[in-house]
């Protein structure tokens, strides 16, 4: 495996950390279809704070460890922005 393989593979581990993340966090949002079925859906809100985490992600050079930390400073990065422009 190269080196130019590592930062892809980390990409989409991260990627994947976050798809789980925001999903999580739309199950409260979640309609119930059938016999436990669920049917999830996103709003941009989160649409953001998954961009913005993938963000602070490569920012910080991609290192693991820090997805939550990642997610938590994009959500509070999200809410103020929206916070003023209200």
């Amino acid at each position: 495996m190269g080196e130019s393989a590592i930062p892809y593979a980390r990409d989409a581990a991260f990627e994947q950390l976050l798809r789980q993340a925001a999903l999580y966090a739309s199950r409260q949002k979640c309609s119930a279809e059938g016999a436990g079925q669920r049917h999830v859906t996103r709003n941009p809100r989160d649409e953001e704070i998954e961009r913005r985490a993938y963000q602070i992600y490569v920012g910080r050079g991609g290192s693991d460890g820090h997805d939550l930390d990642d997610w938590l400073q994009a959500e509070r990065q999200v809410a103020e922005e929206l916070k003023t422009k209200r």
